[in-house]
């Protein structure tokens, strides 16, 4: 039978408990004690409906539950409604054969001739022990004993008044928000409702909502019902000691202070049943471990007592014998955003800012409450944004901020001073504090040799600092806690320094190369930890490590659009400032800038990037880096399709590349005549620049350089409509960008594997890979590729007559393509508009769009087919 559980007004309960108003504490025991042995009460105090008939109340309980059971009391007899109750008991069951009524004589009293006949279970002047036993015995259906006179002698017999002590429920604390938790209330109190409860530990990092949870599970109407006024929560926060704790139950249960204090404690708790919720139960037990165990232990062993306690960290207490954690974790972000609009009262729903505001406390829901309170009083929360951009943590606090639920500082500072901390933990913790991507379980020894395993385990138990995928890691808001109050020891320092800076320019070597794909798995994990240790290094003494550092990961920024071109800039100022400097170094960090901007389809950034670093290379002699430059203006130039200007750039890098031995050069200047020759419809041209380049990467072993030439080959394939030759080319070529980590060749392969799709009218199949290559093309901020992907959906809703969705699609590709800008395709896309235009007039418009377009690109070809098929508009 599971208590509390029963449905109706009584229906199918073991006992419905009779009692006039003067008997209530005598009926509230009875029912404790009752349901503490598994019988199911209904009580009037505990059960009746508010707002329907008291007398409809009482006689569906006296006749729905299985048992009446008469509190009997010189008072009972005087109720009109007892007598209702014990006379409606009687005619369930005149001849008493089926035990219907029970009665417990509480106070001296003589039961009416009606009553004569049934014995009553006698509690009058029994102390409570033996007026336990007395009801249990006695309620046993068969096991009824005779009433039996106390054997003490006159006036000796120790009084019992019932269970009158303790504080009441309104002296517990307020159910405030407890949003997302439910799961984990029911499981305490279904813990707690056992029959023989073990002690509870709940566990979690500071301000995640363990005394929250704990609060919500006292209040809880089972919990209510079971223990009612003997529910307490006692702060352990300010207890230092197992004395200390000690007397802070004494004064919650209402046990004066005095000797043998523990005993009376115990003996208090013990009367009926009791729960303990000991709130920041760390506290006492990092200053005092083994007296805190031992009262711990003592207080579990107490028959009736369910414990529960809360400390901080992922470490319980030894020597008690615990039931399963509860592990308290931080909230998913929709529950984030649930918690900081109900504080907020809804205010913010559908403000834009909200989102990544929420995002950046990682769910500690102290952290969410608190700056859901700064919101409070805004109109917005674009000024709220601007605030925690400048002051971080320090806006996580509210009032005096005198207290762990009123500062996120003040909740931090118990564990990070706590007894439990040792300076090795520090030590760790801060380190932590400026590595965002957490530490790597294999680099713990690597930053703080000897010690780093060791203080991963304190900052685990005293809850900073949790495992992940691998890693250490610390929540967003400790994390900026620590970052702006405990910086950490240079040596420690100099140390994450090196260990990252070396990991950005052995695994930046390998991106687009074989291994390449491993290399971005790697630094795509650790990629903010890099960019920090190296932004860090760059204004120390390992400058120039640091520099060449951030080219590394420039060549992995450009690849997978992960990280920003900032990193690049600070090094070009720090190589500038050096008082030596190196114009090689300068140039190169401009190229990669380049680079990047490029991959980013910011021409403008890049061109200038280039035109800076060429006389640099040039002032040094390093011809291969003036080959480059070159070569990579031919590109932008390519993009942008000024074939001519392209074609003169790589005619004047090849023989450069060629002077230096350059194979992979070479290679690079001869496919991009093959992409002009392709531009241009020149399959065979095209088709044998690329044969001409492949075996010349294969020579070096660049992966990333074969792949660009299958490719290639795939797209000669399409425009022939060899759909086979096309679709097995781009699959090749897509393993090969997999495996250097080339985001941008696989969104190209994906995208040509869609075009395939919707040359055979699939259209379900090029939807799916443009939609897959989108995001890919967006990741590495490539513009030309999203418009592309664009155009390609607003030919599939053109193939199914849904012009309207078209004219969509055509319109956000052209704006795309006139950002670059690129001639090419603008004029490509306003044909397609124009075929779809709705009028004359918007008809002539995107003509003359297309026509001023390709004559910047000296495409006559192109306009002569225009004023073909338009030749009634010209």
């Amino acid at each position: 039978m599971v208590v509390g559980e029963m449905s109706g007004d009584g229906e199918g309960k073991d006992f419905f408990i009779s009692r006039t108003g003067a008997d209530r504490a005598w009926a509230e025991w009875i029912g404790y004690v009752l349901e503490e042995n598994h019988y199911s009460v209904h009580l009037q105090d505990w059960d009746f409906r508010r707002g329907t008939s008291f007398i409809r109340n009482m006689q569906q309980g006296a006749t729905l539950c299985r048992r009446t059971l008469a509190v009997l009391s010189p008072d009972y007899f005087n109720g009109a409604f007892s007598a209702m109750e014990w006379e409606a008991a009687l005619a369930r069951d005149p001849r008493g054969e089926e035990e219907v009524l029970v009665t417990v004589r509480v106070r001296e009293c003589t039961p009416p001739g009606l009553l004569l006949r049934y014995p009553y279970i006698d509690l009058v002047g029994l102390d409570e022990a033996a007026a336990r036993r007395s009801l249990l015995d006695g309620v046993a259906p068969g096991r009824r004993k005779p009433a039996v006179p106390p054997a003490f002698p006159p006036g000796q017999r120790p009084a019992f008044p019932g269970p009158t002590a303790g504080v009441s429920s309104s002296d517990l604390p307020g159910r405030g928000r407890c949003i997302g938790r439910d799961d984990l209330v029911r499981r305490l109190v279904a813990t707690v409702l056992s029959k023989l409860p073990s002690p509870v530990p709940v566990l979690g990092p500071p301000g995640v909502g363990k005394s929250t949870l704990t609060i919500a599970m006292l209040h809880d109407p089972r919990i209510a019902r079971r223990f009612r006024a003997r529910r307490w929560f006692i702060r352990c926060e300010g207890a230092t000691a197992a004395t200390a704790l000690l007397t802070a139950i004494a004064a919650e249960v209402g046990v004066e202070l005095g000797p043998d204090l523990r005993s009376r404690v115990l003996a208090a708790l013990a009367a009926t049943p009791a729960l303990v919720v000991l709130d920041n139960a760390e506290t006492p037990w990092e200053s005092d471990p083994v007296a805190t165990e031992e009262m711990l232990l003592a207080l579990s062993s107490v028959r009736g007592v369910a414990l529960v306690a809360s400390f901080r960290g992922a470490q319980r207490p030894g020597g008690v014998p615990w039931d399963e954690t509860v592990q308290v974790t931080p909230l998913p972000e929709e529950v984030a955003r649930e918690v900081f609009l109900a504080v907020t009262q809804g205010q913010f729903a559908g403000d834009p800012a909200l989102s990544s505001l929420v995002a950046e406390l990682d769910g500690l829901p102290l952290a969410v409450e608190l700056l859901a309170h700064a919101a409070q009083g805004e109109p917005d929360l674009a000024a709220l944004s601007r605030r925690w951009e400048r002051e971080r943590a320090t806006l996580l606090e509210r009032g005096p901020g005198d207290h762990r639920l009123l500062s996120l500082a003040t909740s931090l500072e118990l564990s990070i001073s706590g007894a439990r901390m040792t300076e090795e933990g520090r030590r760790l913790l801060s380190l932590l504090g400026v590595l965002p991507d957490g530490i790597v379980h294999a680099d713990l020894d690597t930053l703080m040799p000897g010690a780093g395993d060791r203080a991963a385990t304190v900052l685990r138990q005293v809850g900073l600092a949790s495992d992940s995928g691998g890693r250490l890691r610390t929540l967003a808001p400790i994390r900026e806690y620590v970052h702006g109050r405990y910086a950490p020891a240079s040596a420690d320092l100099a140390t994450a320094i090196a260990r990252y800076t070396s990991l950005a320019t052995s695994l930046g070597a390998k991106v687009g190369a074989v291994g390449g794909a491993e290399a971005v798995a790697r630094l795509a994990v650790e990629s903010a930890n890099v960019e920090g240790m190296v932004r860090a290094g760059l204004v120390g003494a390992t400058s120039r490590a640091s520099v060449e550092a951030a080219i590394a990961m420039g060549e992995f920024t450009r690849l997978t659009g992960v990280g920003s071109t900032g990193l690049l800039e600070e090094a070009r100022a720090t190589v500038e400032r050096l008082g030596d400097p190196d114009l090689g170094l300068q140039a190169r960090v401009l190229r990669k800038f380049g680079d990047i901007a490029r991959a980013r389809s910011d021409h403008a950034r890049a061109r200038a990037a280039y035109e800076r670093a060429l006389p640099l290379y040039e002032q040094v002699g390093d011809l291969l880096g003036q080959a480059n430059c070159i070569a990579s203006l031919g590109d932008i130039a390519l993009v942008r399709s000024d074939h001519a200007g392209a074609r003169a750039a790589y005619d004047q890098a090849l023989p450069l590349y060629e002077q230096v031995g350059d194979l992979l050069g070479q290679a690079n200047c001869i496919l991009r005549l093959g992409d002009i020759a392709l531009r241009r419809s020149d399959h065979g041209g095209a088709r044998a620049a690329y044969e001409r380049a492949l075996p010349l990467y294969e020579q070096v072993g660049a992966v990333l350089g074969q792949a660009n030439c299958i490719q290639g080959l795939g797209d000669i394939a399409l425009r022939r409509s060899d759909h086979g030759g096309a679709r097995a080319a781009y699959e090749r070529a897509l393993t090969r960008y997999e495996q250097v980590g080339s985001l941008l060749g696989q969104a190209n392969c994906i995208k040509g594997l869609g075009d395939i799709a919707l040359e055979r009218s699939d259209h379900a199949g090029a939807r799916a890979a443009y939609e897959r290559a989108l995001p890919l093309y967006e990741q590495v901020g490539s513009v030309l590729g999203q418009a592309n992907c664009i155009q390609g959906l607003g030919d599939i809703a053109l193939e199914r007559s849904d012009h309207a969705g078209a004219g969509t699609a055509y319109e956000r590709a052209l704006t795309l393509y006139q950002q670059l800008p690129e001639p090419y395709s603008i004029g490509l896309t306003h044909r397609r508009l124009a075929r779809i235009a709705g009028s004359p007039i918007d008809r002539r418009r995107h003509i003359r769009g297309a026509e001023d377009a390709w004559s910047s690109i000296d495409r006559e070809d192109l306009i002569h087919e225009l004023a073909t098929e338009f030749a009634e508009d010209s």
